[in-house]
């Protein structure tokens, strides 16, 4: 595996525009980090986009509350 230059952080992760974005920057052997609210979801977004030979993580929370970033 090359390593890309990219770090990338996808909100929204576990579904829908989220999780095609994180597929597509996954494709490209970018870092990811997924953000999202549901553990179980996440995961599977994880392992999903791990099939790419991609290093990601996830982290969960609301990125619309204010005490996210805390």
């Amino acid at each position: 595996m090359t390593q890309s230059k990219k770090v990338v952080i996808i909100t929204g992760a576990t579904s829908g525009i989220g999780e095609a974005i994180s597929e597509a920057f996954a494709k490209e052997e970018a870092t990811l980090v997924l953000v999202g609210r549901d553990r179980d979801r996440g995961q599977r977004a994880l392992e999903h986009v791990e099939k790419f030979d991609c290093t990601a993580q996830l982290v969960l929370g609301d990125v619309t509350d204010s005490s996210f970033a805390d």
